[in-house]
């Protein structure tokens, strides 16, 4: 059986488990992304991806096994240009509600670290910036993931934390990754979050800092993140504004600097517009400048190309 066969089986398999072990109380949700290129100024000459379809989906699976335990597992579907189809496993973790007001997670879970969401409905555009792409560059998983065991718990006066011991990133043999995060809800309209996450190659040490603000219609969101090695410091910056129920405007902006001498920083601009469908149907514009002072060739680092793309998106919650 090849491995498309053996993924769908496996997504088979997973849809069936409701009715045995889901059975308990079940919590289904997911969505469907899907995305055009319409415009690519990326490519010199003829675009393979240009006026093309991407397809993507997602199911979200969660149970309560016990007062104190559950489980959550996401499957996604893919159907891209440039990666084919496929099915994968996303996130894959126990959690277990400890004593003192802990949390205990073991499995494969979101990178916590970050300013954006992973996932395309939790995205103010359609695109994820350099930043987010950097930690989804260090990471062997799929989908910007990490394995292993985290504790997370609440301290009090609105502050939040986690840590833990994880594979390594880039999946050193005979290393591990240890993460920390600090989160600092201060009202309602403000958030502001430090991490840090360790690896043995690559990037190395990687230490992100956050904030969120939000007043009336307008969300803020800046993002710092500096490396022990490849990259600098990269720099985020975002703001959303909601025109209406129905429609909503964003502006972005990003740099990264990297670590080798004679390398130009990689800068983009994102312009995006959103408007709400239906209750469960969202349809999303964006247009973005990279620039891309180096080729590929010669900054393999970089986390953009340069050129103008524009996209257009249509997303379906359930």
């Amino acid at each position: 059986m090849n491995s498309n066969n053996t993924a769908y089986l496996f997504t088979g398999l997973i849809l069936l488990s409701p009715i045995s072990t889901f059975a308990a109380n079940p919590y289904i949700n997911g969505f469907l992304d899907v995305t055009h290129l319409l415009s690519d100024g990326e490519t010199d000459g003829t675009s393979a991806r240009e006026n093309k379809f991407n397809t993507s989906a997602e199911l979200d699976l969660q149970t309560a096994l016990t007062e104190k335990a559950s489980v959550r597992i996401d499957v996604d579907y893919q159907n891209t240009v440039n990666e084919g189809t496929g099915v994968s496993m996303e996130q894959a973790f126990l959690r277990w509600k400890a004593q003192g007001g802990l949390n205990v997670l073991a499995g494969v879970m979101n990178n916590p670290l970050g300013w954006e969401g992973h996932d395309a409905p939790d995205l103010y555009q359609i695109s994820q910036g350099q930043l987010w792409n950097i930690f989804d560059g260090q990471t062997s998983l799929y989908a910007n993931n990490i394995a292993g065991l985290m504790v997370e718990g609440k301290a009090g006066n609105g502050l939040e934390f986690a840590g833990g011991v994880l594979n390594d990133l880039g999946n050193v043999a005979e290393e591990n990754s240890l993460i920390g995060l600090a989160r600092f809800k201060g009202t309602p309209d403000l958030e502001l979050e430090l991490g840090v996450i360790t690896q043995d190659s690559q990037a190395e040490t990687l230490i992100d800092a956050n904030a969120t603000f939000k007043r009336g219609a307008l969300t803020v969101g800046g993002e710092a993140l500096i490396a022990s090695a490849v990259y600098d410091i990269g720099l985020g910056a975002t703001a959303s504004y909601q025109v209406s129920d129905d429609v909503s405007a964003t502006l972005r902006f990003d740099t990264v600097s990297y670590e080798a001498s004679g390398i130009d920083d990689t800068s983009s601009i994102t312009v995006a517009g959103s408007m709400s469908l239906s209750k469960n149907v969202v349809a999303n514009v964006e247009v973005r400048i990279n620039d891309n002072g180096e080729t590929p060739a010669a900054n393999p680092a970089a986390t953009v190309g340069d050129g103008e793309l524009i996209m257009l998106e249509l997303i379906a919650t359930f």
